[in-house]
């Protein structure tokens, strides 16, 4: 059973399977490792995808709908974030080279 494996980050992808407080755990520790681990890169976008098909309207959420909003709430702020920095960056370099071959060719 999941909910028996240890607490380690080698379980955390399989303990990301579970329910209830395992998978609450589970979510909160991938926002421990950096964001290019692997964990990260892997659940990421499943869990995100998972996000956006649960109803918008609260009507029509389960409990569980509702539960597994709030466990990834977190996460995907976090990954928004991430994400617009990562953006702004990108522009940055860009408008950098730029400026660079303008100016040296």
């Amino acid at each position: 059973m999941v909910s028996e494996l240890p607490v380690a980050r080698d379980t955390l992808l399989v303990r990301l399977l579970g329910a209830g407080s395992v998978l609450k755990q589970a979510i909160a520790e991938l926002q421990a490792p950096p964001a290019e681990a692997p964990e990260r890169r892997l659940a990421l976008p499943v869990l995100l995808r998972l996000a956006l098909t649960v109803p918008t309207d609260p009507a029509q959420q389960t409990s569980d709908d509702q539960e597994f909003l709030m466990n990834t709430q977190d996460i995907v702020e976090t990954w928004r974030r991430e994400a617009i920095q990562e953006g702004l960056q990108q522009g940055e370099r860009k408008l950098l080279l730029r400026q660079l071959r303008r100016r040296f060719g």
